[in-house]
């Protein structure tokens, strides 16, 4: 959602033209300056983008109160109201602002003014690569930060990033960047060369080996392993079946594919199931979200999987793990599903 804010006439009609200019599935507001701080807190909160059309020092006091951290708040952007200048004020690469200025400047002929380090470089952002593949940003701020001062400096930063997860970004992200294709000249390199590294996947014996890697040389501590969060596990079970039991089920399933539970960010399974004790102490070990379907809900797709009478006449659905793992990641199931000791799961990933 984007929100235009005017003050003066002029700026009310330059915000109409942008909109009129922009990609019709583009969710935007065209509100007036006194309505802006009326709600402000709200408005800042629950919007994505939001570009003020008036001077920047207007928007500087407007918003000072406001701001909490550059992982929450919105993608700023402030123009003239000639529309000479797009300013990327605030958030330019985790909400998104460098792209938005460019974007809005290149539709209106503008001249578009961004001042982050990496951008006026022409380097890539660890930061804006995090965002796009579902890396956990907030507990990484620090790497984010010493990655990309070091290429702005050009320094020599080593990164390998699983190739499913490489397709998702621009690659000019990685300007800068000593990008490797090959997962064992990446291993060689972090033994025999004193510069820091940065692995990308979430492919639990790569992680292990590159760990056990960096923990056999000191040197080495500066090398970094970001997981996206990327899957989803429907699941299905037994009434009663234990903790331990359930996990590890689980566990054996993801071992199977190589995927490590870091990776994993929601369970899900039948509305039923939404007091299970197994599957929310599960969740809650590994700080997963859940979402518990209706049977009307599951019945929507679950004749794109093998049913089961018997399943269907305990719980009114014929399956449950596949149908909700379907309908958290679209459709995009990556394995069959696997039953062991009155456990169901089913792996998805975003797609």
């Amino acid at each position: 959602m984007t929100k235009y804010v005017y003050i003066s006439k002029k700026g009310m009609d330059l915000a109409s033209k942008i909109c009129e200019l922009e990609n019709n599935n583009v969710d935007r507001d065209v509100i007036s300056y006194k309505t802006f701080k009326i709600d402000c807190e709200h408005i800042f909160k629950n919007t994505d983008y939001i570009v003020f059309i008036m001077a920047t020092g207007i928007v500087v006091r407007t918003i000072a109160n406001l701001l909490e951290s550059k992982f929450t708040d919105p993608g700023i952007i402030v123009i003239d109201e000639n529309g000479q200048n797009v300013i990327s004020l605030l958030s330019g690469h985790i909400g998104g602002a460098n792209s938005k200025t460019n974007d809005i400047a290149d539709k209106i002929g503008a001249n578009p003014v961004i001042t982050t380090a990496t951008d006026v470089n022409a380097k890539g952002a660890l930061d804006v690569i995090a965002k796009y593949l579902n890396i956990d940003l907030e507990s990484n701020r620090d790497v984010f930060l010493n990655i990309n001062m070091d290429l702005v400096e050009n320094k020599k930063v080593g990164i390998y990033i699983e190739e499913e997860y490489s397709k998702k970004i621009d690659r000019n992200l990685l300007r800068g960047f000593s990008l490797y294709d090959s997962f064992a000249d990446f291993v060689n390199d972090i033994k025999k060369i004193s510069q820091k590294f940065i692995l990308i996947t979430d492919k639990s014996s790569k992680i292990k080996l590159v760990d056990e890697v960096v923990q056999s040389m000191q040197e080495h501590k500066n090398t970094k392993i970001l997981i996206p969060k990327a899957c989803v596990l429907g699941v299905g079970c037994k009434k009663g079946v234990s903790l331990k039991t359930f996990e590890d089920s689980i566990m054996e399933y993801l071992a199977l594919l190589d995927i490590d539970i870091r990776s994993v960010y929601k369970l899900g399974s039948i509305e039923l199931k939404k007091d299970e004790k197994c599957i929310l102490e599960f969740a809650r070990k590994y700080n997963l979200d859940t979402d518990f379907f209706s049977v009307g809900e599951l019945t929507t797709v679950e004749k794109l999987y093998e049913t089961s009478d018997f399943v269907k006449k305990n719980v009114g659905v014929g399956a449950v793990s596949q149908p909700s793992c379907h309908l958290m990641c679209d459709g995009n199931l990556v394995e069959q599903r696997y039953a062991d000791k009155g456990v169901t799961v089913s792996l998805g990933k975003r797609k």
